[in-house]
């Protein structure tokens, strides 16, 4: 049974709000400053507003109607929203809106505002969520925003945010349509990362969670999906059910909006431990350019959407995408001179590798895979060959008794790996690329709970400078180089410690504090200055 609130109806108007900026990890906290005085305020967390469906105040939602027109108002200012934004990108301490003349009242319009960036500025993944506020003259003067991180640590999560992120950028093809793109970055997104099933990652729901660490939840993927489609120019906005407590994105293509919910496309193993739930290999594509019907049938299960960062009402009513050649696939979607390459099932012990030429409609058979995977139980599974593809000229699949290369046009089918060669040839159930290696799992029947994780490596590593440790006289200097396509890193040229001053204070003897040592060479330093030591 859910625990159930009453809501005083002077209070409804901010929790009701609060509920919403919560719903998703966004623990917005505020605290306020005018004069001499001090307060601070904290938003409650996700499970204390468990509210059930009709347990919500009378009148609450015309009062939240009128802080969303009026939180509007403020998203139509640019200049505000813009200042706020390029103070956040800085991790500026406090930012200058006085010239806003935001009233000192309006806290709540305010949270709004920060919260319709919070969910559509995928960079400001560093962004805490809480803010406060300085007041003067009955206006709000300065803005406070919290962060996660700072300083150096800020700069290093920075430098490898924009690293991963230009390499998902790089998986949707130059020269095709948006909505190639959207399938790319969909298909880069569910073959890279994994749900988190145990809600116990960092940054789980922003966009560094998935770009960086590969683990995030709802909310991380559909920042992460954002983050692309904004590199690459096509508009986006977050959509967020409460009665599902779940978000995903919409895209707009040719004018039309359209669903995409990655992180359904991206499902779990349920049945493996919580830290091995992914399926290597799987992408999903039922929930790539929807519209409002479509997203809302009985399959596809969404409901109960709002758009916390939109202006206007959003509508996706176009079902240009309903018969898309992408559906059902359940593997990933490779482009290559001008062709879409994948496996598509025709029967459990059939599997064809086909090609799709975008701009004619044309579907073409490449080469026929037989091979039917045994569930356990003296049937067959009727999925289970996956799709990879890696550096050069080659894609690779498994077979329940091997893995294979072949070309991208279907031709020289080589084995690669024998389940023979296996220290226990179970099946081979899953396979994906990581970067320079096949990662594979083998198992005695499909989703099992007894997977093995194997690795064949396969390329050479690619490395570039990262980073320069300079020496210090406690330690050697040294680069640090990382793998482009893999993230594998090593250090190397290492530059010899640096030579100890003479003039520089021997070490501190043992059992004397380094406080006091610290006062006594002072006291030498003072000294220094007034006699002369030989």
């Amino acid at each position: 049974m859910k625990k159930k609130l009453t809501l005083r109806r002077s209070a409804a108007l901010l929790l009701a709000l609060l509920m919403l900026t919560c719903m998703f990890g966004m623990s917005l906290s505020v605290w306020a400053q005018e004069g001499e005085s001090n307060g601070y305020e904290e938003c409650p967390a996700l499970w204390d507003l468990t509210l059930e469906i009709g347990e919500i105040p009378e009148g609450w939602e015309a009062e939240h109607n009128q802080i969303a027109a009026a939180a509007s108002r403020l998203r139509a200012a640019p200049s505000l929203r813009d200042t706020i934004v390029a103070g956040m990108e800085s991790a500026a301490a406090s930012i200058n809106i006085s010239a806003f003349g935001v009233p000192s009242g309006e806290t709540a319009i305010l949270t709004a505002l920060m919260t319709a960036i919070y969910l559509s500025e995928p960079q400001l993944f560093f962004y805490g969520g809480g803010y406060g506020w300085t007041t003067s003259g009955g206006i709000i003067t300065q803005l406070w925003p919290e962060y996660k991180v700072t300083g150096a640590a800020l700069s290093t999560q920075k430098a490898a945010y924009d690293r991963e992120l230009a390499k998902a950028v790089a998986a949707a093809p130059q020269g095709v349509t948006d909505e190639e793109k959207a399938l790319a970055v969909n298909d880069y997104f569910t073959l890279n990362a994994k749900y988190d099933y145990t809600i116990a990652a960092n940054n789980r729901y922003d966009a560094y969670g998935l770009l960086v660490n590969k683990n995030a939840v709802c909310q991380g993927y559909a920042m992460a999906y954002g983050a692309v489609m904004k590199e690459l120019g096509i508009p986006w906005l977050y959509a967020r059910s409460t009665p599902m407590t779940h978000g995903w994105n919409v895209v707009e293509i040719d004018g039309e909006w359209y669903h995409v919910d990655v992180t359904w496309n991206d499902p779990v193993a349920s049945l493996r431990p919580v830290a091995d739930t992914d399926i290597l290999g799987y992408a999903g594509h039922d929930f790539l350019l929807l519209s409002d019907d479509e997203i809302s049938d009985v399959y596809h299960e969404h409901h109960g959407w709002t758009f916390p960062n939109a202006e206007g009402t959003i509508t996706a009513g176009s079902d240009r995408f309903t018969d898309a050649f992408w559906l059902g696939i359940e593997s990933g979607m490779f482009y290559k001179d001008g062709l879409w390459h994948y496996i598509r099932e025709i029967l459990y012990n059939r599997h064809d590798l086909k090609s799709y030429n975008y701009q004619t409609g044309t579907e073409s058979l490449l080469y026929q895979i037989n091979a039917a995977f045994p569930n356990g139980s003296g049937s067959y599974w009727n999925a289970n060959v996956y799709l990879a593809a890696g550096r050069g000229d080659k894609l690779y699949y498994n077979v329940p008794d091997g893995i294979f290369s072949i070309n991208f046009d279907g031709t020289d089918p080589q084995r690669i790996l024998d389940r023979s060669d296996l220290a226990v040839p179970y099946s081979i159930y899953e396979l994906k690329f990581d970067g320079c290696a096949l990662t594979y799992r083998t198992a005695i029947q499909d989703f099992a709970p007894d997977v093995t994780n194997y690795t064949l490596d396969y390329f050479e590593h690619e490395y570039f400078q990262s980073s320069v440790t300079p020496p210090t006289q406690a330690a050697q200097g040294y680069t640090t180089y990382i793998c482009t396509y893999c993230s594998h890193s090593y250090n190397g040229d290492f530059v010899p410690k640096l030579p100890t001053d003479p003039t520089d204070p021997p070490p501190i003897p043992g059992g004397c504090s380094s406080a006091f040592a610290s006062w006594i060479w002072k006291l030498v330093d003072w000294l220094r200055n007034i006699f002369t030591f030989r």
